[in-house]
């Protein structure tokens, strides 16, 4: 006869059981990226762990999640997107509730029939989790200690620091400056003086108002 269960025993085994199927945030690669909706399909980078009725680890692969949406910059009408490229590795993360009917374009707050928690049908993806072998280029570490840097790493980019923007990398040669700029508007109003109907005179507001306090921060190119 099997000794007897304590209520002890019975309440660890059932939240282990819960908690088994509770996802929160796991690290996952890209297998592909779709540009027209701004989705990913992505491998879980790990397999999901659960005990069996003697106890003993077993471990589950879990199947691509396919069409995952890609948390970024957007709002407001604009946005900032980078397309990701298969084997990136992602942060997945897992919505408390099922958000379906919200991303159908349900009302607000929609209800929700789905009561499983922290469950794999409804999560999205914040790229940038990268594994050793997959570090940002080497070449560019000194320039992000302070500058925030645009477009490919290791490659094409706009850095931005505290007073200056450069376009390019490793540039020391101005394209524009105030001076420079200053000298086209001048010979601007010069050749407007003789135009009829012209007001060469209302450059200057421009001037002061906006290409002067533009570059006054250096743009620099390769």
């Amino acid at each position: 006869m099997p000794a007897p269960t304590s209520l002890s025993a019975v309440i660890q085994a059932f939240i282990q059981r819960f908690a088994e199927d509770l996802f929160w945030l796991l690290p996952a690669e890209v297998v592909e990226y779709h540009p027209d909706d701004h989705t990913v399909d992505v491998k879980l980078a790990l397999k999901i762990s659960k005990l069996d009725p003697a106890r003993l680890p077993r471990h589950f692969e879990v199947p691509v999640l396919e069409r995952c949406p890609v948390i970024g910059g957007s709002g407001g009408g604009f946005a900032a997107t980078f397309p990701l490229a298969p084997g990136d590795g992602v942060a997945v993360a897992f919505s408390t509730q099922d958000a379906s009917p919200w991303e159908l374009g349900g009302d607000v707050p929609a209800e929700v029939s789905n009561l499983l928690r922290g469950g794999l049908s409804s999560c999205v993806v914040i790229p940038g989790w990268r594994k050793a072998g997959k570090e940002l280029a080497e070449n560019d570490r000194e320039a992000r200690q302070d500058h925030m840097i645009f477009g490919r790493d290791g490659g094409v980019q706009v850095r931005i620091s505290e007073d200056k923007i450069y376009q390019g990398r490793g540039v020391t040669s101005p394209v524009a400056t105030k001076d420079t700029l200053a000298s086209l508007v001048t010979a601007i109003k010069a050749a407007l003086s003789g135009v009829s109907g012209a007001n060469p005179g209302a450059l200057d507001t421009w001037v002061s108002n906006s290409a002067a306090a533009a570059c006054a921060q250096k743009v620099e190119a390769e």
